[in-house]
């Protein structure tokens, strides 16, 4: 309200709910993967910043932008919960190398090889996430133009601290100079998987079949290995039952595999198959064991 006097007399003019006081948003946007140096020799077209909301709700990210590391603002934009943005230096190099859509930061800019901070504010100019990488140990150095990103595996883990960030596994083509890509673009981390099983018995008798079940974790993709067993070999997760009718002992491989490789469990004579015996004898048989 203003009040104004003079010799004649008074006025007030007021204005409700004119000044508005925001705060922080505190939005849970979490930094969770840095691409900022591949191996192309010259060139900054294949660097990224993952974003990840990391929250239960969406949030409008309209007018957040970084104030250190690259120049970009976005524009009218809402990111739902447990959902990834990618702003990159070349979308169109994105999508070519790793066929995923992404933001393309302002022209000219680019994150630098020897290390520095990267901040995110909200529309309201309070930071939202910040991470200062660096291409020394004790933060992943695989990541320092060897071909892989860095990943941040757990959305909650603290960000700023470089026990917390890996090299990306996840393995992506090559480039036209022979050299591999690794990053897992608006996706979490991939793990090696870890090759197991089990089975219903692995000591039969003549002309019985062996049961196997898959106790693998991470697998994409099963290849099993039956040493003188019908079938030899399948291609599956879970085999049907297995015939042995030729006694001796024989060994059992399954192979699993999924994006970052593969594992293998390889049991040396597992399998015992035995003579069929007898099913019942008299006392007139004339033998005793």
């Amino acid at each position: 309200c203003l009040t104004a006097t003079n010799q004649w007399g008074t006025a007030t003019a007021c204005k409700n709910n004119y000044i508005h006081v925001v705060g922080p948003t505190n939005a849970p946007i979490v930094m969770t993967e840095i691409n900022y140096r591949s191996p192309i020799t010259g060139t900054d077209s294949l660097e990224f910043i993952e974003l990840y909301n990391n929250g239960s709700a969406p949030v409008d990210m309209t007018g957040f932008h970084f104030s250190k590391g690259v120049e970009f603002t976005f524009p009218s934009f809402t990111l739902n919960s447990q959902a990834y943005v990618l702003v990159a230096k070349s979308s169109a190099w994105i999508t070519n190398y790793y066929h995923v859509s992404s933001y393309q930061w302002n022209s000219g800019s680019a994150l630098t090889n020897q290390g520095e901070a990267i901040v995110l504010k909200d529309v309201n100019g309070y930071v939202v996430d910040s991470v200062y990488y660096m291409p020394t140990l004790p933060w992943d150095t695989l990541a320092n133009g060897k071909g892989p990103s860095l990943e941040l595996c757990d959305p909650n883990a603290n960000n700023s601290l470089a026990e917390n960030w890996r090299h990306a596994v996840e393995y992506q083509g090559k480039l036209s100079t022979g050299d591999s890509l690794w990053a897992s673009p608006l996706a979490g981390c991939s793990y090696l998987p870890v090759a197991g099983f089990t089975v219903s018995d692995s000591t039969i008798t003549l002309g019985q079949s062996v049961v196997f079940t898959d106790a693998s974790t991470g697998a994409l993709t099963w290849f099993w290995e039956f040493e003188r067993g019908i079938p030899e070999t399948f291609n599956g997760q879970n085999p049907p039952p297995v015939l042995y009718n030729i006694m001796g002992s024989y060994d059992v491989t399954l192979t699993v595999t999924n994006g970052t490789g593969q594992s293998k469990k390889y049991k040396p004579m597992f399998i015992q198959v035995g003579p069929s015996g007898i099913h019942e004898k008299t006392v007139n048989d004339g033998f005793t064991v």
